[in-house]
């Protein structure tokens, strides 16, 4: 891979093997979907698994919104 980029390569590969919390898979909303707990019932979204394509344009499912379930 070729990265062409003004931004120190420190700063664009910071955080990359850094281990994220743990991962659950719930259904939410008609959807089935992978977040990073954060709590009893709260999380933030990593990525949608199996859901209808337009999930994909719905802005409450996207990765990094936080959700309750």
């Amino acid at each position: 891979m070729t990265l062409y980029s003004v931004i120190p390569m420190d700063l664009v590969w910071q955080g990359m093997w850094k281990e994220s919390g743990p991962l659950q898979e719930i259904k939410a909303d008609g959807c089935l979907i992978q977040v990073r707990a954060e709590g009893e019932r709260k999380g933030t979204i990593v990525r949608l698994l199996d859901c209808p394509l337009d999930a994909y344009l719905n802005p409450k499912l996207a990765p990094g919104t936080e959700i309750e379930w």
